[in-house]
């Protein structure tokens, strides 16, 4: 085919060859308008880790950064007294104390005040379960205290003060002052201190009788009563009643009845 008769023909009245030059002028156009973009493009996209043109690291905003603040994350896992006393409090009221008794009885011993008896052995079972308190040494004062072997405090009658685990039952005090802890001794004890229970806070004051070795009287026909048996044999009906606690009189005749 002739090239020069194909670029003289025309379409619509318009030569080819015009319309080859405007096409390609399009084209090149086109091609000048999109490469710029390309360009940005390449610019931006940065590997994770690299810095900008200035030399400064590039952050994303969906980039979970590891490092955060340190000092929040360890504020958050630092325990406390506060959180001591209401797990404390959780776990008593969950375990039968009343809440009442329980928040009360674990601020007066975070406060350092004086606790009853029945409030220190609340304040020790929290103890026991969660350990001493994160903030400052209560341990000296007022939680189960010495725990290494009881000593005895004067020969009996004495007032004993409890140190602490060694000493914070009758059978223990039994066998430190009399040597034995049957149920005589541990009963005299118990008879001798009738507003207190078992395991004892420190601080509670124990009286500590002189022991005596038990005597006993066989009731008769005549003598079964509890104010004959105490006329009988020296002594008052109350000290009888408090020798038998659990004994109803008038007893049955060869029923033994502890008098001394």
């Amino acid at each position: 085919m002739d090239f020069k008769a194909l670029l003289s023909k025309k379409v619509a009245g318009v030569p080819i060859m015009w319309i080859i030059l405007v096409v390609a002028l399009v084209g090149l156009y086109g091609a000048i308008r999109l490469k710029p973009a390309a360009d940005t493009t390449d610019e931006t996209d940065i590997p994770e880790g690299d810095t900008g043109g200035d030399g400064q690291p590039i952050f994303r905003a969906n980039e979970d950064d590891s490092s955060g603040d340190s000092s929040l994350d360890s504020s958050s896992t630092t325990d406390t007294n506060a959180k001591w006393s209401r797990r404390a409090v959780e776990w008593l009221v969950a375990n039968g104390t009343s809440l009442s008794m329980a928040s009360g009885a674990i601020a007066k011993y975070l406060n350092g005040e004086t606790l009853s008896q029945t409030e220190g052995v609340v304040r020790d079972k929290a103890v026991k379960q969660f350990g001493l308190p994160p903030e400052g040494d209560l341990a000296t004062s007022n939680v189960l205290g010495y725990q290494g072997p009881a000593t005895r405090q004067g020969v009996p009658p004495v007032t004993h003060t409890v140190k602490g685990r060694s000493d914070d039952t009758f059978k223990e005090l039994a066998h430190l002052y009399y040597g034995i802890d049957n149920a005589d001794a541990v009963t005299l004890l118990m008879q001798a201190n009738t507003t207190v229970t078992a395991p004892f806070a420190v601080g509670t004051r124990i009286r500590v009788v002189e022991y005596r070795t038990p005597r006993y009287y066989t009731a008769t026909g005549a003598t079964r009563t509890l104010y004959a048996i105490a006329a009988k044999n020296g002594t008052t009906a109350p000290k009888v009643q408090a020798l038998n606690p659990k004994i109803v009189f008038p007893v049955a005749v060869g029923h033994r009845v502890r008098i001394r």
